[in-house]
């Protein structure tokens, strides 16, 4: 990162500054290594895309890189693959989503059948009633004995 005179190129100053980097200097003083810095080829952090990995996890692998030094989230599927130091910065950023409507539609209480079912239903309702319509006219045992406007008193309606 340094040139011969001791100035940091004009290139790093534009892409590589903040908490991070600082950290990475001072432990670099500290403990008095040289790093090379340079950004990931595909800009990834890291997901397993079959069985390989993209971004910084598959440079880490691959040894391409050593260290990763960013603002890197921990899981549990790069936890099995890469080590990763104790967290030094936590944050409270959360991620605001809008809630699902709660008010179902009218018809919603159809979905849990199929629309054929419904059509079943919907026919063998029909013929119930209409079975039970002409038993109530026929019978002598009805709501109503015969002769007593049975079929006012009891209509199709009715038995549905």
């Amino acid at each position: 990162l340094n040139s011969p005179n001791g100035s940091v190129p004009l290139e790093y100053k534009t892409c590589c500054y903040g908490y991070c980097i600082d950290l990475l200097e001072k432990l670099s003083e500290d403990l008095q290594f040289d790093f090379e810095l340079y950004i990931v080829g595909d800009g990834k952090y890291g997901a397993r895309k079959g069985d390989r990995w993209t971004g910084l996890v598959g440079d880490l692998l691959s040894g391409a890189a050593h260290m990763a030094v960013t603002s890197f989230s921990i899981n549990s599927a790069r936890s099995t693959v890469i080590d990763f130091t104790s967290p030094f910065y936590s944050t409270s950023l959360g991620i605001l989503v809008r809630m699902k409507d709660t008010a179902s539609p009218i018809g919603a209480f159809m979905w849990p059948l199929h629309w054929s079912m419904w059509v079943g239903i919907f026919v063998a309702l029909h013929i119930t009633a209409l079975f039970l319509t002409f038993y109530e006219w026929k019978s002598p045992f009805g709501m109503t004995p015969h002769g007593r406007n049975r079929v006012k008193v009891f209509s199709y309606s009715s038995a549905l």
